[in-house]
């Protein structure tokens, strides 16, 4: 399995961590992306989050997920904090961060 880091900031400057897993032999193929949420007070390494990417990641697509801040995870931030529009805020972040990137297929 290809499995990358990526990291990014929010608006607050507080850094999320995420991972994509990537086919391992792409070529110049344009892959459909997939961003994978783990729920509010969730982490990006759950079981079911991990299997459900191998998967996902096995038919092709890009698969992206990340832990929000003020969370449980790796991402800046105190759980003290968390709030459903900051995960939301993230989130939106990651999807930001995703379109930019090359070799992706945003049309599926």
């Amino acid at each position: 399995m290809g499995e990358k880091t990526y990291t990014v900031r929010n608006k607050k400057g507080l850094v999320i961590k995420g991972l994509v897993n990537l086919p391992v032999s792409t070529g110049e193929k344009m892959l459909p992306p997939i961003i994978l949420l783990h729920g509010f007070k969730g982490f990006m390494r759950m079981p079911m989050l991990v299997l459900l990417a191998e998967s996902l990641m096995k038919l092709g697509y890009a698969v992206y997920r990340f832990d929000a801040t003020n969370s449980i995870g790796e991402s800046d931030g105190d759980i003290y904090y968390s709030t459903v529009t900051q995960y939301l805020a993230d989130a939106r972040t990651v999807l930001d961060y995703v379109v930019e990137q090359e070799n992706l297929d945003l049309e599926k």
